[in-house]
């Protein structure tokens, strides 16, 4: 009989049988060994060592991962046959699972839950969202060792009939044999091969269609576990140990619908469903994509999402703009004002709506009661919102540091208890409606004492106090000539750095010669300048009568283009016959593919020319 026997039968000898006369049928002899059970799978926390202390072995027990106070200390006994893991059931196994923050669209931050396995974290009595542990096993069902500790046995959820499975692919290929994709997928592995080589990437292929549609089904389902606020979260990278988690952290690919925390290095590296794997993506863009599918921006306009929040900066500021209805509705109104003018509709909706967020901000450490702005739009918050306004702008008594965005706020307010007034009268809530009419009454009455009339005193002041230097005409001159000698010496673009050196001596020259506005020059399109009218036209050669012999010569000489000024006004822009070769260069097919540019609309682009 060896040592392990013994052991078992003097188990079942003390504890077994003398159940019904004892508690704990061992004897109390002190040693704190004996609190500590066995433990199988993930239920294991902690591992016995054996070290020579002082000449003699002794057991120690130490912990394999963080563990929380209260929770049971367990370690491997290496005995497959002891008598309580035969009666165990298969069924009532113990899967450890992390608990995730209840998904809460207004707050910034989630709360803290603990990845422990007996963790009910600070969610009190709200829904709980989990996500299941990956569990290890040195030793299969039927205790036989491993080549991996790795236990697969995740559940899929299904696209078609949402039924949560093991082998998604198996299951989608014998039930939903009739849908078009699973259709696709055999007929891609029917097809004839040519080659080894044909069929080994069809088979890849294969595979990776299969993977982007169990990761749709998941996809699918985590929308659904996160409307409801309640379920399992299925994760394609889960953490490597349990510990801190934050549910904001983790969201879909655009490409390939996998749940993962790292966007960035999962698009750049891992991604199954980008067909371009030469275009890096930038952090705020992978992160901004996986927002939108899981549904965090949907009351913004498609242009808000396309062009808006890609240039915001992924701050706190940003966060708050991005997460208030009434900042968000602000957006959508001056993207849906400024649709005509392309260049600029983003920079302008972008500015109004973090100037609003950072008074949304200012107005939450007056009140941390209050979270939407919406809570600030009445008129027992007035003089709240005039102080917030004034410390947002950084001013005083008698001063603002910044006078023209407290005139432009005043402005934000009031279309935001406007946009308020109109969804309480959708809405049909009286009072909400009743709130925003009184306080636009105050802003009528009020706002142009507190604010709008300092502000226009301090700009008045500056613009009688402002030191204008003009530039010396030697410097000009200086400057024109280096500029006409940089573009002479440019007669072909060989490569990116070459092409962006062309678009900077072109702009230079243009801007100093016209003396316009740099966002005016921006503003040119290429179809716009490859369109325009390079033949002298009749009708106005009665024009060209009245004019002098050096106005002729210009006529002659120059280009003219019409561009788009301030408020839609147009503006001419000459052409000096120094930098026509550039611009052809510039606008030609060949060059800007070889610039990688041939995506911009613009005849300056300000991307894709670093070399």
């Amino acid at each position: 009989m060896n040592a392990a026997n013994s052991y078992r039968d003097w188990l079942l000898l003390n504890v077994c049988h003398f159940l019904l006369y004892s508690v704990d049928a061992t004897h109390d002899d002190g040693r704190l060994c004996r609190l500590v059970n066995d433990g199988v799978g993930t239920d294991i926390n902690c591992s016995m060592k054996v070290l020579n202390v002082t000449g003699q072995p002794k057991l120690c027990l130490f912990a394999c991962c963080d563990i929380p106070i209260g929770q049971e200390l367990r370690y491997d006994y290496n005995d497959p046959n002891l008598p309580w893991r035969s009666m165990k059931k298969k069924s009532s196994t113990y899967v450890s699972r992390c608990e995730l923050p209840c998904a809460q669209p207004s707050k910034l931050m989630c709360n803290k839950v603990s990845g422990s396995r007996n963790s009910t974290g600070n969610c009190h009595n709200k829904p709980r969202i989990f996500f299941l542990n990956t569990e290890k096993s040195e030793k299969g069902k039927k205790c036989q060792l491993k080549k991996s500790d790795r236990v697969f046995k995740t559940k899929h959820a299904c696209l078609y009939c949402r039924k949560m499975v093991c082998k998604p692919t198996a299951h989608m290929c014998a039930v939903h044999k009739d849908q078009k994709e699973i259709i696709s997928l055999n007929h891609l592995m029917r097809a004839e091969c040519d080659n080894e080589t044909t069929r080994e990437q069809k088979v890849k292929e294969r595979q990776r269609q299969v993977n982007i549609l169990r990761n749709k089904g998941n996809h699918m389902h985590n929308l659904r576990v996160l409307e409801a606020n309640e379920g399992e979260i299925i994760l394609s990278r889960r953490p490597a140990a349990p510990g801190t988690v934050y549910l904001d952290s983790y969201g879909p690919c655009k490409h390939c619908y996998a749940w993962c925390c790292d966007m960035t290095k999962h698009q750049n590296y891992r991604c199954i469903g980008m067909i371009d794997k030469t275009t890096k993506v930038s952090k705020r863009c992978a992160e901004l994509q996986s927002d939108i599918l899981k549904g965090r921006y949907s009351d913004a306009s498609q242009l808000l999402k396309d062009e808006v929040y890609p240039r915001m900066l992924n701050d706190e500021v940003t966060q708050i703009a991005t997460s208030d209805p009434i900042i968000v509705e602000l957006g959508n109104s001056w993207i849906r004002k400024s649709r005509k003018n392309k260049l600029r509709r983003a920079n302008y909706a972008s500015t109004k709506m973090r100037t609003a967020a950072r008074l949304l901000k200012t107005l939450r450490r007056f009140d941390s009661t209050h979270v939407n702005m919406t809570d600030f739009l009445v008129p027992a918050k007035f003089e709240m919102v005039v102080s917030a306004t004034v410390k947002t702008c950084g001013g005083t008594e008698d001063s603002f540091s910044h006078p023209c965005t407290a005139i432009k706020l005043g402005h934000d307010i009031q279309r935001m208890t406007d946009i308020k007034e109109t969804k309480a009268l959708m809405d049909g809530n009286k009072q909400q409606q009743v709130n925003a009419e009184n306080f636009n009454k105050l802003m009528k009455k009020n706002w142009h004492e507190h604010i709008t009339s300092l502000a226009n005193a301090v700009i008045t002041e500056r613009n009688f106090n402002k030191l204008v230097l003009l530039p010396k005409p030697d410097d000009l001159k200086k400057l024109s000539d280096h500029i006409q000698g940089e573009i002479g010496k440019m007669d072909v673009i060989k490569d990116k750095s070459d092409f962006r050196r062309a678009v900077e001596l072109v702009e230079a020259r243009l801007l100093t010669y016209n003396k316009r506005r740099s966002g005016e020059l921006e503003a040119i399109s290429l179809q716009h300048y490859t369109n325009r009218p390079e033949e002298e036209e009749d009708h106005l050669e009665e024009f060209r009568a009245d004019l002098t012999d050096l106005e002729k010569q210009l006529v002659r000489s120059h280009e003219v283009l019409t561009v788009r000024g301030k408020r839609g006004r147009p503006v001419p822009v000459l052409i000096p016959p120094d930098v026509c070769h550039l611009l052809k260069l510039i606008s030609d097919e060949d060059v800007r593919r070889m610039a990688d540019v041939q995506g911009s609309p613009y005849l300056f682009p300000n991307y894709g020319s670093q070399p």
